[in-house]
């Protein structure tokens, strides 16, 4: 396949034909006619032609025709200023697999930190979250953590589209048994600071980070329970030996595409083919060399939350002095 076939032929695996029929005439200011002789290489596309129609589509002409030497990212988040933004980014990333019809669309999710999409369903973490996410990226005033701030109801639409989407897809995930040292950390220090409007959201959000292992440790159950929501559609790994970046893998019928965590919660994606590829084969080669605890590691599977449960004890403690000294 020559260069223009393959370009044409990736923008249709990202954005459907007709939508990259009906941009390309708008962009390159053609009649359909001759947007299909060059979809159809009857007409070859100009160098010009070809680099316009990647920077209006936001997509990497080294990835488009495979440049195997080099391996191109486009970071989605820059350009996010505000929490409806950021889920928005999250929903345009993941919509080529959201259709129902792509019953094999997967996730594989190579885990620093718990999932970013763990956290969008408890209300209090998820606000103070966002209220972090704010003072980091997106606002220069002084941390402020509100318990009664009110969520925008198109926020609340978009997090939960993106956690509904999230579960109904395939997903594997590889944990460690400290991914929720950062979370736990950014607390005791907001605490430490008096970042915290009042007393009472510390509490619940406390609470809300018992309910998360508490669910966490049914759902590695979830395989071995035919009757759990996600029976079949999970498989949860545990390896303590590795030290990577957050990596999310996403494939679709006509999409494979590489996250890499730039920060929390961004990350850079490509769509390059050899990269993905690469990155599978070695998440694959984690995977066998972790334990899989939703279809067995029964010892592993009781260890790690053993673990976790006395990381949350011991963060409690920690949480209770701090607010003494700090309120």
């Amino acid at each position: 396949m020559d260069a223009q076939k393959k370009l044409f032929a990736h923008l249709i695996s990202r954005f459907d034909k007709k939508i990259v029929l009906h941009e390309t005439m708008d962009i390159l200011h053609l009649q359909k006619a001759a947007v299909y002789k060059r979809m159809s290489g009857d007409t070859a596309l100009t160098l010009s032609e070809a680099v316009k129609l990647a920077q209006e589509l936001g997509i990497s002409l080294d990835t488009a025709v495979g440049t195997e030497g080099y391996h191109s990212f486009s970071h989605p988040f820059r350009e996010v200023m505000s929490s409806f933004d950021f889920l928005q980014c999250f929903v345009d990333i993941m919509t080529p697999i959201l259709p129902n019809e792509e019953a094999e669309s997967r996730v594989i999710y190579l885990a620093n930190e718990l999932p970013v999409f763990y956290y969008l369903e408890y209300d209090s973490i998820f606000k103070f979250l966002v209220a972090i996410w704010n003072h980091l990226h997106w606002s220069q005033q002084e941390l402020v953590i509100n318990s009664e701030e009110l969520l925008h109801p198109i926020i609340t639409t978009l997090r939960n589209r993106i956690v509904a989407h999230y579960r109904s897809r395939k997903v594997t995930e590889i944990w460690n048994s400290n991914m929720l040292a950062n979370i736990f950390q950014q607390i005791l220090f907001a605490i430490s600071i008096k970042a915290f409007k009042d007393q009472a959201f510390i509490a619940q959000l406390i609470s809300d980070l018992e309910q998360l292992i508490k669910n966490l440790k049914q759902l590695a159950f979830a395989e071995n329970r035919q009757d759990h929501p996600q029976h079949g559609k999970i498989q949860i790994y545990i390896n303590e030996f590795g030290n990577y970046q957050n990596m999310v893998l996403f494939e679709a019928l006509e999409l494979r595409a590489t996250g890499i965590g730039f920060d929390m919660p961004q990350f850079m994606i490509s769509h390059d083919q050899v990269l993905y590829e690469y990155s599978k084969k070695w998440v694959e080669k984690i995977k066998r060399r972790s334990e899989n605890i939703t279809s067995g590691g029964y010892r592993f599977r009781e260890v790690f939350f053993n673990q976790l449960e006395a990381d949350l004890k011991l963060f409690k403690e920690k949480a209770e002095r701090a607010m003494m000294a700090s309120y």
